[in-house]
């Protein structure tokens, strides 16, 4: 038996034996059904809240392409240390070519470099 053709059975087995599964839930969701077990569900019908509302008004943010929370949030003990020193060379010259004006692809336009404000 050659490499790919063990290759070719492994797979084969466990594409069976992994598919196994959902067809299994598939035939028992069926069987329950025809038993009249379950209850037909509205997949994309309202839901009930699992407690009542008490908010009268909500605020959304979408800031897409923010900070992560992460970035955020997580505490990062080493920042204080190195509070008001400068940067190091090698960080500013990558911090240059990253912050560096190109032409845009798609119009003529320039993208914004981020030090307008």
């Amino acid at each position: 038996m050659t490499p790919e053709q063990f290759h070719a059975i492994q797979s084969r087995r466990r594409f069976l034996q992994q598919g196994g599964y959902g067809l299994g839930a598939i035939a028992l969701a069926h069987l329950m059904s025809q038993e009249g077990r379950t209850a037909p569900v509205d997949e994309l019908g309202p839901k009930k809240p699992h407690f009542p509302g008490k908010a009268k008004s909500v605020i959304f943010l979408f800031m897409g392409g923010g900070p992560s929370q992460m970035d955020l949030f997580h505490p990062k003990p080493r920042l204080n240390e190195y509070h008001g020193r400068p940067l190091p060379e090698s960080l500013q010259k990558d911090l240059a070519a990253a912050l560096a004006q190109r032409p845009n692809t798609s119009a003529d336009t320039t993208t914004n470099n981020g030090t307008d404000h």
